[in-house]
């Protein structure tokens, strides 16, 4: 005989509202260590000022509530991987290039079925807690499960990366940055698999902040191409054994860590080749120095350069001139 679900008594948004009152209250009369203050500074904030970037938080546990009496009892919520693998001794191989697919409309996160970039900090989460609006702290913040790996992973060195499944979304927004804000709800679509944990793989990868002209330098890019190769490598633990997922990505680096969006459209394309993917599906997000990316891919595969040809042309990029326009006319 079935046991009768537990019905759980939520506290009502004005309740949420005085908890966050009484804990900012809390904070100032605290005597505590400095370090232990600003933790939980960073908690009142991640619930106080939840109206701007989150839906109510009473909302996420009455959507985990009503999805009780629906499924059956789930083994997991989330799957947390780090792993480092060992890249190719020199980055080389006569593999060609993996096909491009260019997506001018929606998000990394509306690509379902895909494995999925976060643009992450070294210390994943970046500042989801602190009010960090960029697209990490985006994706925590319409995903909220997912600050779970801010308690679990360490600092990423330069050879890891972390993987992460079943990470529900439960927002719609807006904006970016300071146009960012929270718009309503969001039903997730995505299919539960048989131990009923949410379909939704994410890789996690750190790139340089703000590489300036060595980011074109061959220490550099190398790094750059193991790191993104370790993201979307395939690992038996969460890939299983069906066919290579395709890869959902943008310009990763880009925006505040200013790294050259051409750069790191090359070195993204080359990581997921090298990890044979069968595609990436590249989201530009209006990137204006993207505008030629089209003719660029047509003209890289009509020359039917290979994996190892694009790679020993990047060894000699320089910030003299567009990344694009050296690539063409080295093939």
């Amino acid at each position: 005989m079935e046991s009768r679900a537990t019905s759980v008594v939520l506290p009502t948004e004005a309740q949420w509202l005085r908890v966050a009152a009484n804990i900012e209250t809390l904070m100032r009369h605290m005597s505590c260590a400095k370090e232990q203050r600003d933790i939980f500074a960073h908690l009142a904030n991640f619930v106080s000022a939840n109206e701007s970037i989150f839906r109510p938080p009473t909302s996420y546990f009455k959507a985990i509530n009503d999805t009780a009496g629906r499924v059956k009892i789930r083994k997991e919520y989330i799957k947390i991987c780090r792993g480092a693998p060992t890249a190719p001794a020199n980055l080389t191989g006569a593999s060609k290039l993996c096909e491009v697919k260019i997506c001018d409309t929606g998000g990394i996160e509306d690509a379902h079925g895909l494995l999925q970039a976060d643009f992450a900090n070294r210390f994943i989460g970046g500042g989801v807690l602190e009010g960090g609006n960029v697209q990490e702290e985006i994706r925590f913040s319409i995903c909220p499960e997912l600050v779970v790996s801010m308690l679990l992973c360490e600092v990423m060195n330069d050879h890891e990366a972390i993987r992460i499944e079943g990470a529900t979304r439960f927002s719609s927004y807006s904006g970016y940055g300071g146009s960012f804000k929270w718009t309503g709800e969001f039903d997730d679509p995505t299919p539960l698999s048989s131990n009923c944990i949410r379909d939704v793989s994410l890789f996690c990868v750190d790139a340089l902040p703000h590489p300036g002209v060595r980011q074109y330098s061959k220490e550099l890019i190398e790094r750059e191409i193991r790191k993104f190769y370790c993201g979307v490598y395939k690992y038996p633990s969460m890939d299983g054994e069906d066919s290579l997922k395709r890869v959902a990505t943008g310009n990763w680096g880009c925006g505040v860590f200013g790294g050259d969006p051409q750069l790191k459209f090359v070195i993204q394309w080359a990581a997921a080749s090298l990890a044979k993917r069968p595609i990436i599906h590249y989201y530009r997000y209006g990137e204006r120095k993207l505008a030629g990316l089209d003719e660029f891919i047509v003209a890289v595969k009509k020359s039917e350069v290979t994996l190892e040809g694009i790679l020993e042309i990047m060894q000699r990029l320089s910030p003299s001139s567009g990344v694009f326009t050296q690539i063409l006319a080295s093939l």
